[in-house]
């Protein structure tokens, strides 16, 4: 039987998201957060005022799950926007995931219909 249009379209959008995904060593499964900090002591200029916009940082870290907890790691400034953009990577591979999921449930459902 021919492949119907429906399908042809479906699985030519399957292997374009298929060459889209980016090599898997330039992904990182992680959160990037910043940070601004008071020190210790009450009596530092960080602490005196909740308006004061003295606070210490920005301190950017990076949040993963290691060994079955989460971790927090600082980010040397030269590395954040290396960082910034792995983690933007994982992002984009798991919303093409999703989308080659419900590409190839419907590839599925087509099967059974024939």
């Amino acid at each position: 039987m021919p492949e119907s249009q429906k399908s042809r379209s479906l699985k030519k959008q399957q292997k374009k998201l298929i060459n889209s995904i980016l090599p898997l060593d330039k992904i990182l499964r992680a959160t990037v957060s910043t940070y601004y900090l008071t020190w210790g002591k009450q009596n530092y200029c960080c602490h005196k005022s909740n308006k004061s916009k003295r606070k210490h940082g920005h301190y950017s870290y990076l949040s993963a799950k290691e060994e079955g907890k989460m971790r927090m790691f600082l980010i040397p400034e030269e590395l954040l926007k290396e960082v910034r953009k792995v983690v933007k990577y994982y992002d984009r591979l798991w919303e093409t995931i999703k989308e080659l999921c419900k590409i190839n449930r419907q590839l599925l459902w087509k099967k059974k219909k024939k």
